[in-house]
C-alpha cells in the first residue's frame, strides 16, 4: 500500500505537475497547491490514505478523494508504480486542493470538469495517452473535452475561455456516471 512518503514524494518531485496551473470559471488551481499545500496536509495527516476492503462500487476508478472524511480511498489494486494510477492521484488530488481551499458547496460537474483539465494537463505534458473508457476502450468524453483544454494551458493559456469551461461541464453532467450522483460537492477545508 502506498502510504504519505509516496504521495508526498509523488507530488513534490514529479516535474510535470508544476505545469499544471490555470482559473477555470471561479476555480483555481496551481503547482504548489499539489506540491505544497496537499502534500504538507498529506504529511501532517491532515489528509489520510485508505484502502477500501472491496471494490465493490467503484470499478475501474482507483482512487477517489472523500472531502468530509479529508482522506484518500484507494482500490486494493492502486500502485502509485503505474501510469493510471498517477493520473488518477493528480485527478483526486484536485479534489483535495478545492478542498483544502474551502470552496464550500459547488457544483459536482464544475468541481469535476477542473479535476479532469488537471488531469488532462498532466497527462499531456508526461506524453501519455488519455485514460480510456474501461467498457468501450474509445476516449471518454469527458477527458477528450478536458484534453482540448489542457493543449491550450499548456500552449500558454491562464484562463479557461468560459466556453472551453462549459464543453467540458457539460460532458460531466452529462455522463452517465455523475448524472446519477447529486448536483453538488461540499468542500469545507481539510484538518
Amino acid at each position: 500500500m502506498p502510504d504519505k512518503a509516496d504521495f508526498v514524494k509523488f507530488l513534490t518531485t514529479d516535474p510535470d505537475i508544476a505545469k499544471i496551473n490555470f482559473k477555470f470559471l471561479s476555480y483555481t488551481v496551481y503547482p504548489t497547491g499539489y506540491s505544497g499545500d496537499i502534500a504538507n496536509c498529506i504529511n501532517a495527516g491532515h489528509i489520510g490514505i485508505t484502502r477500501r476492503f472491496s471494490d465493490l462500487g467503484y470499478d475501474d476508478t482507483g482512487g477517489s478523494y472523500i472531502p468530509g472524511d479529508n482522506k484518500y480511498s484507494l482500490s486494493r489494486s492502486f500502485d502509485l508504480t503505474k501510469v493510471f494510477y498517477q493520473i488518477i492521484l493528480v485527478h483526486e488530488s484536485t479534489h483535495a486542493l478545492q478542498d483544502y481551499q474551502r470552496l464550500g458547496s459547488v457544483s459536482r460537474a464544475e468541481a469535476e470538469a477542473v479535476a479532469y483539465v488537471a488531469e488532462a494537463v498532466y497527462v499531456q505534458a508526461k506524453g501519455y495517452s488519455p485514460i480510456k473508457d474501461p467498457k468501450t476502450h474509445l476516449p471518454d468524453p469527458i477527458r477528450a473535452a478536458a484534453d482540448t483544454v489542457a493543449t491550450a494551458i499548456l500552449g500558454g493559456s491562464y484562463l479557461v475561455p468560459p466556453h472551453l469551461a462549459a464543453v467540458v461541464t457539460s460532458a460531466v453532467k452529462t455522463s452517465p456516471h455523475y448524472g446519477s450522483l447529486p448536483p453538488l460537492l461540499s468542500f469545507n477545508g481539510v484538518g
